[in-house]
This record gives structure tokens, C-alpha cells and sequence, in this order.
């Protein structure tokens, strides 16, 4: 549902009735803080907040509709989601709304503006369901925030030595083939010098022993081919 290669389904906004977008808006507002949720896969399929989530996800595309959106407080609905004890399935919607809305962007620098929602952002890279880290590598830094123009913020709340250690021992633990790959195209993005934040994460990751990190991937995938070599000879 995310927006590859400057846009997917964009959605032409005259078709959609703004008092609809409003309403699937108010279906993803937690109906209570102190309720405890029930984080199974099936119950996320079956809620109306993850139903809306992904029609939302979808409408973000349209310029008009992330407008729209905004305007009415979805940045404060997917802030109150991703605080709260959810399903691993409406982070990972809310994630995708958000790389969505920062595609426009005008909506990108309101987003970086929020300080509080970029530092829970990041701190998603600490829950533990893999399809969520794909998520928030993949949409919340990469096309939320590395790709923006106030890239600025988004450096504060990454660059940390704890992050960093972590975005690393995630890459060097995961089984998840496409959370490895997401999480090296975040280093990458990172040290991208056209970018201009090499500079600035190098020096931690370093540290942090991206280095040997990349040792061991790299021996990891040269075992892998020649094992295929050796059953396919």
C-alpha cells in the first residue's frame, strides 16, 4: 500500500467524500486507553480501526487526502496509536499512513515538526514483530524521515548510541530475510554522502561495530551461495 516509484493508486479526491475520509479517521481513535487490546492477528483483522487503517493508508496517496487528513488530526491519531498497546498489524498500517502522508511534501516538513512523533517513530525499532520493524525501517526513517528536507529533527532522535547499537543487533539477529534487507537500506540511506549525513552517523556506527557487522554478512551470504553451489553441482 505504500507509494513506490512517486506514487501508487492515487486516488482522484473528487470521488471521495471528505466526510468519509473523517469518519474512518474517527474509527482508528483508541475507544479507550485503559481497555486492554487483544493483540491477536485474528482480532486485528477483524477490527474496524485496521479496516479504516487501510483504506486511509491507500487515500494518503491523493495530495488532496493527506491534506484533508491532516487537517484533521491523523498525525495525532497515529501518535496516540503507536503510544498505546496495539496490534503488531495497526502499527505497521500506521506506519504506511505515515510514509504515504510524507510522500506530499508539504506534509513531510509538518511531520518533522512534530518532535514527539519522531521520537515514537523510532522507538518502534524496539518492539519485537518483524513485519512492524520492516515497516518502520522501510516507512518510518527511510521515506519519513531520511527523505526529508528537515532531516535535521529526524538526525536528533536516530542518533543515539543506543538506536544505533540496536538497528545493528537487529540486522545481525534477525532470520528475516526482508527486515535484513530493510535494515541495510537504512544504513545505506544513512551514510549516504550525497546526503550529507555520513558525516554525521558514522562516527557512532563505527562504535556501535557496523564494521564487523558487515564482516559477517558478508561471509553469511558468500556460505550461502557457495552451499547452493555445492547442491546444485
Amino acid at each position: 500500500m505504500e507509494i513506490e516509484n512517486g506514487g501508487k493508486e492515487l486516488c482522484d479526491s473528487t470521488l471521495v467524500d471528505p466526510s468519509y475520509v473523517i469518519h474512518l479517521i474517527r474509527e482508528m481513535i483508541p475507544q479507550s486507553s485503559c481497555d486492554e487490546f487483544d493483540a491477536t492477528e485474528d482480532t486485528a483483522k477483524d477490527d474496524p480501526s485496521a479496516e479504516a487503517g487501510c483504506v486511509l493508508w491507500d487515500l494518503a496517496a491523493n495530495d488532496s487526502l493527506a491534506k484533508l487528513m491532516v487537517d484533521n488530526y491523523i498525525l495525532d491519531v497515529i501518535l496516540g496509536i503507536l503510544q498505546a498497546p496495539k496490534s503488531d498489524r495497526i502499527r505497521e498500517i500506521c506506519l504506511g499512513i505515515l510514509g504515504n502522508l510524507a510522500f506530499h511534501e508539504e506534509l513531510s516538513g509538518v511531520i518533522a515538526e512534530n518532535r514527539e512523533l519522531l521520537s515514537t517513530v523510532v522507538l518502534q525499532l524496539f518492539v519485537t514483530d518483524a513485519q512492524t520493524l520492516v515497516e518502520t525501517c522501510r516507512q518510518g526513517l527511510i521515506n519519513v524521515g531520511l527523505h526529508s528536507k528537515q532531516i535535521e529533527n529526524w538526525i536528533g532522535e536516530i542518533n543515539t548510541q543506543e538506536t544505533l547499537e540496536h538497528i545493528l543487533w537487529i540486522a545481525e539477529n534477525t532470520l528475516n530475510e526482508q527486515l535484513v534487507e530493510k535494515v541495510l537500506e537504512l544504513l545505506l540511506t544513512m551514510v549516504d554522502s550525497e546526503k550529507k549525513t555520513a558525516a554525521v552517523f558514522l562516527p557512532g556506527l563505527v562504535k556501535s561495530g557496523i564494521v564487523s557487522l558487515l564482516a559477517k554478512l558478508t561471509t553469511s551470504q558468500v556460505e550461502g551461495i557457495t552451499q547452493g553451489s555445492i547442491l546444485t553441482g
